[in-house]
């Protein structure tokens, strides 16, 4: 459920500082965007966000016959496309990006989770998908699907020329994150506590030699940041009003 079992129980433990919430975009940003009503609000934590991100790529089946951005572009406009994405942040990146493009024949098909999305990418049955670099780069450096452009602030080797989703949507950068939350009514010397030794563990060079391997990049300073998240929050709300895209209860 995006999260929102995890996030409730958590929330009804002990604040004894034994119990640490591994928060991420959907539990803190597009749950808020989606669900009018949350059980636990967002204001109950301190939140180390974010801590790890990684950057959605755009990525085609090798049955589409498209090599890169521009050649995917021209079919898009020519023809109906079934694309999809496996959570909401890589859904709403991926319509708000052909909405800015003026696509209207890319179609999102809903899938239950990551495992079968990807199958059926590889296999031929879905055109396109919007999805995680971490969870994607393998299956494109074995071949079984091509990267045609990644949402990171920097060229990604992955993608022809580096294609970023920016070079044709301008300001799209988008990262899928995680983090460390922590309740609000924990003691604050045990609350600084945790987040200095999660500080410590972020400039560990072997840790994050060992994540960036996976496509993961850790973020060096790590910063209790609720202006950060308010403000994402603000941009995906503004984004799912433009998709008119309705709340769920």
């Amino acid at each position: 459920a995006d999260g929102r079992i995890g996030v409730d129980w958590a929330a009804a433990q002990p604040p004894d500082g034994n119990t640490l919430l591994i928060s991420n975009t959907s539990s803190h940003i597009f749950n808020r965007v989606l669900f009018r009503n949350l059980a636990t609000p967002v204001t109950v934590w301190h939140n180390m966000v974010p801590m790890i991100r990684t950057p959605v790529v755009m990525a085609v089946s090798n049955q589409l016959a498209v090599t890169t951005w521009s050649e995917f572009l021209r079919v898009a406009r020519s023809r109906p496309l079934n694309c999809a994405g496996s959570g909401a942040s890589t859904v709403f990146v991926g319509k708000y990006m052909m909405r800015q493009l003026n696509i209207e024949s890319v179609q999102f098909v809903p899938f239950r989770g990551t495992s079968d999305m990807i199958t059926q990418l590889v296999a031929g049955n879905l055109d396109c998908a919007f999805e995680t670099r971490f969870l994607t780069a393998a299956l494109a450096q074995e071949q079984k699907l091509r990267v045609l452009a990644v949402s990171s602030q920097n060229p990604d080797p992955l993608a022809p020329e580096g294609r970023r989703f920016q070079d044709t949507v301008p300001g799209l950068v988008f990262y899928n994150w995680s983090g460390v939350s922590i309740l609000r009514t924990v003691n604050a010397d045990q609350r600084n506590r945790v987040f200095a030794a999660l500080r410590g563990m972020a400039q560990d060079a072997q840790a994050r030699s060992t994540m960036a391997a996976l496509g993961v990049e850790v973020v060096s300073n790590p910063q209790i940041n609720d202006a950060w998240l308010e403000s994402e929050y603000q941009r995906w709300e503004q984004v799912r009003q433009q998709l008119n895209i309705g709340q769920l209860d």
